[in-house]
């Protein structure tokens, strides 16, 4: 009974996988896979089913079930000539000549009773009645399974020697699997010549075991743990961009219909001859770029395609394939060399002297990029449209008949297709036929200041890119025109831009003296105290921090102040307050109040970050109280963030809006730099910052840091991210 079950779980688990495979493989190397698997199922269910059974009538039709698998089974030659990549053996010729024997076997099994060629003789077993039946085969079983022997044996064989040849390090994996194939013929042969035993047969049980374990560790196309849902072939089928799935073999063993649209058209193959075939053969007539290993675009008969792969795991984790998407860019990069061109072009503009260069270099680039070689360019000299340039077959008298459009052209900012027929005779050689222009309209700082148009004949559509890339020609062309009303303004303001820049590069350097400043004040003073009692540990660590302060702020400028790298650390923000404090040096005339929270108020902070910034409100602070006053730090939390309060007695801020604008100062030998290291410090830390000062009466920063448990981790990462990526 325990065998009776156990190919009956066989006989399904390899029906559900051949199912499976016929939904989501639609090719031939599959189809041939899938009639492996249905054999495999027959056999082991009619042996199961023929245990069953009692009587002689339902034992002999699930035997007659049994040899239809073993039929259906002979098709395994016919595999390995696909998987082998044998020509010979893979079309039309193959099919006829493994199929026909099995053929011939269900003839002979269907009119057995008239000639006893497959069943002699059959009988109940006499041991039991839920053993399979006695059998004495007829001459036409006997060749059919010694012809089945032959041809599984000598294919395997076949197929072992060019694997091992082709794929070396596979050696000692290829004979396991050879021997898996093999040992239910070597069963089935013992079984039926060699055995006195003639009551129990396992070469079912076996058969339907090696179907599996073939499914889980040897094709990869065809592994139970690379079996993906149905949703897969339907997902890939919509794809528009072509998707291939190779294994580690390079063989392909899936493409999306898009994919095979463009073998069959660009390589004239069958679409049901691309699977099981080497995209190395595919390769040699590809121009790939980029490394070899790692491609990024392949060129297939001119047309352009990205390249991006990833690999595919099977169930253990381990890479099993590679899937490579193909997207078709040849629009883009005809684009992309257009504009190529036009950049190429801009530069000769930017050098252009006067009108009529700017006319010849136009004519040049629209003939070279958009492949326009009949165009008129009208641009406005002072307060007429008096520059009117023109290139090939275009009549006199065109530009002055749309002249008196160009006003109404010239108003329309956001440039539409205009394509209209023209109302004027044309010349000889174009007489009797009418003509269609795309206009765009040149516009200086909302000033018409002229227009360009490509004439074509009515028939041809112009598209969408070719308005951009005119669009885009004519800013160029705005641009030119615009050096030459303004030139010597152009100059001035480059002149002041400079000046500007100075200023603003020798403010940085005070920027720099100014929070080095505080540290190395800090440093004179422990010097001074290590001078008078050199054993005093305290003053060597406080020259240690200050020191690596200071080397923090250096190390800085070399990201140009960029905030972005920050060294994340659970931190007390109490504890930074108080080492800032410890670190200056307090006006005698000053008193500092301190009303910190009780409790550590712990968040995610860059310690050399914070400490400038505190360093940056408490030296201002003291700064805007030369006669003294009182320093407020207050510290406390809310649900999600921490909130600190500087408040001092000074004498107020007349203008805080500009607090943050960079330069912007009130002091005599400020740079109006402190307080936006201050704000970026904040921001960077997803903190906010609000001010609030009155003239006389003082001024108070409020900070907020956001200490929630969705922020954590270095480089201002936020974990939600982490978790959503």
């Amino acid at each position: 009974m325990e065998l009776i079950l156990l190919n009956l779980l066989l006989a399904v688990i390899n029906s559900f996988i051949a199912a499976y495979i016929a939904l989501t493989r639609p090719y031939r190397r599959a189809r041939i896979v899938m009639f492996l698997l249905t054999g495999a199922s027959l056999w082991a269910y009619g042996y199961a089913m023929e245990m069953y059974f009692t009587t002689l009538s339902a034992k002999l039709v699930w035997a007659k079930v049994q040899l239809i698998g073993l039929s259906i089974i002979m098709l395994w030659p016919l595999l390995i000539a696909h998987l082998t990549e044998n020509k010979r053996f893979t079309g039309r010729k193959g099919i006829a000549l493994f199929t026909l024997p099995g053929l011939a076997m269900l003839i002979l099994l269907a009119t057995n009773d008239s000639h006893g060629l497959i069943f002699r003789e059959v009988s109940i077993n006499y041991l039991g009645t839920h053993l399979p039946l006695l059998k004495e085969y007829g001459i036409g079983f006997t060749s059919f399974l010694l012809y089945g022997y032959a041809v599984i044996i000598s294919s395997s064989l076949y197929a072992l020697r060019k694997f091992v040849k082709d794929v070396p390090a596979l050696k000692n994996r290829l004979y396991h699997v050879a021997a898996l194939v093999v040992l239910p013929v070597f069963t089935s042969m013992y079984y039926n010549f060699l055995s006195t035993n003639q009551y129990i047969d396992y070469s079912p049980t076996l058969n339907s075991l090696t179907c599996i374990g073939l499914l889980l560790f040897v094709p990869s196309e065809f592994r139970i743990g690379d079996i993906m849902p149905l949703e897969y072939a339907s997902i890939l089928g919509k794809m528009s961009d072509a998707v291939l799935i190779i294994d580690q073999t390079s063989t392909i063993i899936h493409c999306n219909p898009a994919a095979r649209r463009i073998i069959k058209n660009e390589f004239d193959l069958p679409p049901d001859d691309v699977e099981g075939r080497s995209i190395n053969s595919l390769a040699e007539r590809v121009e790939i770029i980029g490394h070899a290993d790692n491609p990024t675009e392949v060129i297939v008969n001119g047309l352009c395609f990205d390249l991006s792969s990833f690999d595919l795991r099977d169930w253990r984790g381990r890479p099993a394939s590679r899937c490579l998407i193909f997207r078709d860019v040849s629009e883009r990069r005809n684009l992309e060399n257009k504009l190529s061109i036009l950049n190429y072009y801009a530069s000769s503009i930017a050098k252009a002297e006067n009108f009529e260069d700017l006319g010849s270099i136009t004519e040049n680039a629209l003939k070279n990029s958009l492949g326009f070689s009949h165009g008129v360019l009208i641009l406005r000299d002072g307060d007429d449209y008096s520059q009117v340039q023109t290139w090939g077959e275009v009549s006199e008298n065109i530009p002055d008949v749309y002249l008196g459009r160009l006003s109404k052209i010239t108003q329309v900012t956001t440039c539409g297709l205009v394509d209209f027929i023209s109302e004027t005779p044309c010349t000889d050689k174009c007489a009797g036929s009418d003509m269609a222009m795309l206009c765009v309209p040149i516009i200086d700082n909302m000033n018409p200041r002229g227009v360009i148009c490509i004439i074509r004949e009515p028939e041809f559509v112009f598209d969408e890119n070719q308005r951009r890339l005119l669009e885009i020609f004519g800013n160029h062309i705005a641009s030119a025109v615009h050096i030459f009303d303004n030139e010597n303004v152009l100059k001035a303001v480059q002149k002041e831009e400079i000046k500007r820049i100075l200023e603003g590069a020798g403010r940085v350097s005070n920027m720099v003296r100014h929070d080095l400043r505080s540290p190395l004040q800090t440093i004179r003073n422990a010097a001074f105290i290590l001078h008078k009692d050199p054993t005093n540990e305290k003053m060597i660590r406080i020259i240690n921090e200050s020191i690596e302060y200071m080397v923090k702020i250096i190390e800085d400028l070399v990201y140009t102040e960029n905030y972005a790298h920050l060294d994340l650390r659970t931190l007390n923000l109490n504890t930074l307050i108080q080492q800032s404090l410890n670190q200056m040096l307090k006006p005698t005339n000053i008193q500092v109040e301190q009303n910190l929270y009780p409790e550590p108020l712990e968040g995610y902070f860059d310690k050399i970050k914070i400490q400038r910034m505190l360093n940056n409100l408490f030296k201002n602070a003291f700064e805007a109280m030369p006669k003294g006053g009182t320093l407020t730090i207050e510290t406390r939390r809310s649900d999600n963030e921490v909130i600190v309060t500087v408040k001092d007695t000074g004498s107020g801020i007349k203008d805080t809006e500009k607090l943050f604008t960079p330069f912007h100062t009130t002091k005599l030998n400020g740079m109006g730099l402190g307080l936006i290291s201050v704000k970026q410090t904040i921001e960077v830390h997803h903190g906010t910052i609000e001010v609030d000062s009155k003239l006389g009466e003082g001024t108070c920063f409020t900070l907020h840091f956001p200490v929630g448990e969705s922020y954590a981790g270095n480089n201002t990462t936020m974990v939600n991210t982490i978790i959503n990526t």
